[in-house]
C-alpha cells in the first residue's frame, strides 16, 4: 500500500491529511496542542487509532512514544559514532530496525522478515547550500511517500514514521529538509 502525506506539518500545520495512491483521503494527523509534538492518528471516520507523543525532558536524545491499541512503542533518535553521524531510531515494544538516510528521508522500517515500510521524498534533491532558503521551501512542499507491507499494521506503521519525521525535525545535528 502506498500513502503520501505532504510536509506542512512539520510547520506546525494542525491537520494533515494523508491520502492514497489514487487521492483519497484515508487517515488525519492531528496536532493535539499540548507541550511538545503531540500528535493523534484519525481514520476519515473521526476515529483515533494512535497518540505519537515526544518525551519532554532533559536530553541530548529526541525519545516519542507512539500507543496503538494499548500498544506502546518507544522511539528513540540517536546517531552513529559523533552527533552529525548517520541517524537511526531504536525501538522499544518492537523488533524494528531503520536503514538508509533519515536526515534526508530515504530510509527504510525493517523487522526480521524484510522491509516493513519504504519512506522517501518525491522527487527530492540533497541541498545545495547555495540557495538554501529556496531548498528548505520546496523540500516543505515535498510530498513524503510511505510504502507499506501489505500484511502490515497501517495505523502503527504510520505513527511510527511521523515519530521518526517529528524526531528528525528536533534534531538540529544536520539540515532537516
Amino acid at each position: 500500500m502506498r500513502f503520501y502525506a505532504e510536509r506542512t506539518y512539520l510547520m506546525g500545520t494542525f491537520d494533515i491529511e494523508i491520502k492514497d495512491a489514487q487521492g483519497n483521503c484515508c487517515y488525519k494527523l492531528v496536532n493535539q496542542g499540548k507541550v511538545g509534538y503531540n500528535y493523534g492518528l484519525y481514520d476519515v471516520g473521526g476515529n483515533k487509532l494512535a497518540n505519537v507523543k515526544q518525551h519532554i525532558a532533559f536530553s541530548f536524545k529526541n525519545r516519542f512514544d507512539v500507543d496503538v491499541d494499548g500498544k506502546k512503542v518507544e522511539i528513540v533518535f540517536t546517531h552513529k559514532l559523533k552527533i552529525n553521524g548517520e541517524a537511526y531510531c531504536k525501538f522499544t515494544g518492537l523488533d524494528l530496525s531503520t536503514e538508509g538516510d533519515i536526515h534526508h528521508h530515504d530510509y527504510s522500517l525493517k523487522d526480521d522478515s524484510g522491509i516493513v515500510a519504504r519512506v522517501r521524498l518525491i522527487d527530492y534533491e540533497k541541498p545545495d547550500m547555495s540557495d538554501l532558503i529556496g531548498t528548505i521551501k520546496n523540500a516543505m512542499n515535498t510530498p513524503l511517500e510511505i510504502d507499506l507491507r501489505d500484511d502490515e499494521d497501517t495505523p502503527l506503521v504510520l505513527a511510527l514514521v511521523f515519530a521518526i519525521e517529528l524526531a528528525e525535525k528536533c534534531d538540529g545535528s544536520r539540515y532537516s529538509g
